[in-house]
């Protein structure tokens, strides 16, 4: 039996389309594997790429979404289940009860968002859960070179550095998840 995979990334349509590729193949491979894809439950973007992906190659699909995100025409078809929340912090809160581990593809402010908050709760010892950068093609380099600067100045303590497990493919970061907590 598969893992429940949260997966954060952009539900943005307008990105480039190897970031499309790269949520097809993830979802790909999660469906492959029977694991459980849950995510914010958009059909736009990556997430919608990646739930479709899942549900087209046998895994189960569980979408999130706030209720004023899902009274429009937002919600993805191919999930298997739909949970509305009243608000976002419920929406993250259920996403990581449901989720044996936690995998962030390139996206935007909320995929930053969520990862950094998922992050912490491993730092402060709330999960023990793996959390994974899916780091293709440099995405996040930026992101992963203020990290750094924030352990060097000790805005962030060192021995948390081993928290995030830096992917650069698919296969790298599902292995990483498939080892469970650490």
């Amino acid at each position: 039996m598969g893992q429940a995979i949260c997966v954060y990334c952009s539900s943005s349509n307008h990105v480039d389309r190897c970031y499309f590729d790269l949520a097809h193949q993830f979802g790909q491979a999660l469906g492959r594997r029977g694991d459980t894809l849950v995510f914010g439950g958009d059909r736009r973007g990556l997430m919608g790429t990646i739930a479709r992906a899942t549900a087209g190659n046998g895994g189960q699909v569980i979408g999130v979404m706030p209720k004023f995100m899902a009274e429009g025409d937002s919600q993805e078809p191919a999930c298997h289940e739909i949970v509305i929340t009243e608000g976002m912090r419920e929406r993250k809160a259920l996403m990581e009860e449901r989720s044996d581990a936690y995998v962030a593809l390139p996206g935007g402010l909320g995929t930053l968002e969520e990862l950094v908050e998922i992050l912490n709760l491993r730092q402060l010892r709330r999960h023990d859960k793996p959390v994974v950068l899916l780091n293709a093609s440099g995405f996040y380099d930026r992101l992963l070179a203020f990290f750094d600067h924030l352990y060097e100045l000790q805005f962030a303590r060192e021995k948390h550095r081993r928290h995030l497990f830096i992917a650069s493919g698919i296969d790298e970061a599902l292995a990483h998840v498939g080892q469970g907590s650490r």
